[in-house]
């Protein structure tokens, strides 16, 4: 059964998280969507959408849910975060996940297999400690914060970094390796 949602808040978050979760509180009284699918559980810290899964943080889990048929989800998977960690952002690329945490870096996790999620290893805290910004283009992760820096991701399991600049930037874009970021008065184009 299909229940219409009344208004329209922000195409991009909202088609993502409807078509993933279901359940997003600004995106209802909306008229321009329809909820497809609602899981259950509320303690989401994070969460990235690869082809038909979703890949969750929830408490101290990376856990993927397959929605390929979304009024029906389906747990394919679950493993804990290394050290019981909890995520704040999750990106994939690829067959591989990077969740960002606040207490022990970046982790990279292998999930070709939803059903067998892969610890790969981890990025050191210094270099990725709750960056404001994240993104990750083909073989490269970019992290925005008090400075710039930009990782090849081509071995996850040994990152390389490619760049470490002195720009501040809270929010950023990355398209075909160029970035655009944004943070305190200044704009800058790269």
């Amino acid at each position: 059964m299909k229940t219409r949602i009344k208004t329209f808040f922000n195409a991009a978050m909202c088609v993502g998280l409807i078509a993933a979760l279901g359940e997003i509180a600004f995106c209802q009284e909306r008229d321009n969507f329809d909820l497809l699918a609602q899981l259950k559980e509320a303690d989401f810290t994070a969460f990235a959408v690869a082809n038909n899964t979703v890949f969750l943080g929830q408490s101290s889990e990376l856990v993927a849910v397959d929605m390929s048929t979304p009024a029906r989800p389906v747990e394919l998977g679950r493993r804990p975060f290394d050290s019981g960690t909890t995520a704040g952002a999750i990106l994939t690329n690829g067959q591989y996940l990077f969740a960002r945490t606040a207490s022990r870096g970046l982790q990279v996790y292998n999930v070709s297999n939803p059903r067998s999620l892969a610890y790969v290893g981890r990025f050191a805290p210094y270099d990725t400690y709750r960056p404001a910004a994240m993104a990750v283009e083909d073989s490269r992760l970019y992290f925005g914060g008090q400075r710039f820096r930009i990782f090849d991701v081509s071995n996850p399991s040994s990152p390389t970094k490619i760049a470490d600049l002195s720009y501040l930037s809270s929010r950023m874009a990355i398209n075909q390796g160029r970035a655009l970021l944004t943070g305190g008065n200044t704009t800058c184009a790269f």
